[in-house]
């Protein structure tokens, strides 16, 4: 056994060297960052991804653990934007009248505060909310694309 790891220590003392000395220049260097993301992450040549699992802590997910994840994630994305745009622009969906909504809104608010004045503070935490809804969606559909991408299957965009 200590002879097969003998000819591995020159190789791996190399590998430990390279490591650190990337690591030095990344630290100051986000081009450097990104470089290494890239080549290592996105890299399809097998033995990359061999070593990449390797290293990485715990279980590597299996296929179908990250194609459920995605398909999940896509489904709560779409969710998401379509809440999203009915509270930022209702007349897209079933309520053909925004101004349908707004009473809503105003009918609710004033049944829980004397100030008409709070009104608008609501619409303007209406948009807001519709507003992140919206871009929780598209980062969740970039989150699915990357277990899609992990799981082996060709995502483009």
């Amino acid at each position: 056994m200590a002879d097969k790891e003998e000819p591995l220590d020159p190789i791996m003392e190399r590998l430990f060297l390279d490591i650190k000395s990337i690591m030095i220049l990344g630290r100051n260097d986000a081009q450097v960052q990104n470089d290494m993301r890239r080549r290592i992450f996105d890299s399809y040549d097998e033995d990359v991804a061999n070593f990449r699992e390797l290293i990485q802590k715990g279980k590597p997910l299996e296929f179908k653990n990250l194609f459920f994840m995605a398909t999940g994630e896509i489904i709560f994305s779409a969710l998401l934007l379509l809440i999203g745009l009915n509270l930022l622009i209702p007349s897209i969906f079933s309520v053909a009248d925004p101004s349908r909504i707004l009473e809503y809104f105003k009918n609710f608010v004033i049944t829980y505060s004397n100030s008409t004045g709070f009104f608008d503070i609501i619409i303007i935490v209406d948009f807001f909310i519709s507003i992140l809804m919206l871009v929780s969606a598209f980062y969740m559909l970039k989150q699915a694309s990357g277990n899609l991408k992990e799981a082996g299957l060709l995502v483009s965009g």
